[in-house]
């Protein structure tokens, strides 16, 4: 037991020698910041697009907008565009993660709406039976 518990930490000291974690920028971790805020905003709009893997984060009030694709981050307002590449998959992840619970919330937001009203169509020609 205690041989192979050497072992390991000998893999994990050369793993991290020899393929280090990419160091986060102040940029990325900013940029991250960005969309995660934006995407905090009830207003902001969310579309991905299946085929090209493309997340778009629009918020209109805010005049910004995001494009994401393959770990490049742009930001663009009518001042400015940026774009930022994430190599660090932790940070890259969770712009992902975020924008996939907003955009299943938004989703959800929809359908209720949609059923709620079918339902009522439902109620109004039940009524007109009568």
């Amino acid at each position: 037991m205690q041989k192979s518990g050497i072992l390991f930490n000998i893999f994990l000291y050369l793993r991290d020698k020899f393929d280090p974690k990419p160091i986060v920028t102040e940029e990325v971790t900013t940029c991250k910041e960005i969309v995660l805020k934006l995407l905090d905003y009830t207003e902001t709009e969310v579309v991905f697009i299946p085929i090209s893997h493309k997340r778009f984060v629009i918020n209109q009030e805010k005049e910004i907008s995001v494009t994401i694709e393959n770990r490049t981050i742009h930001i663009i307002n009518h001042v400015y565009s940026y774009i930022v590449y994430i190599e660090d998959d932790k940070s890259y992840q969770s712009i992902i993660d975020k924008f996939n619970i907003v955009s299943e919330k938004k989703k959800t937001e929809l359908e209720e709406k949609i059923t709620t009203n079918i339902k009522h169509s439902l109620n109004k020609i039940l009524e007109n039976l009568n």
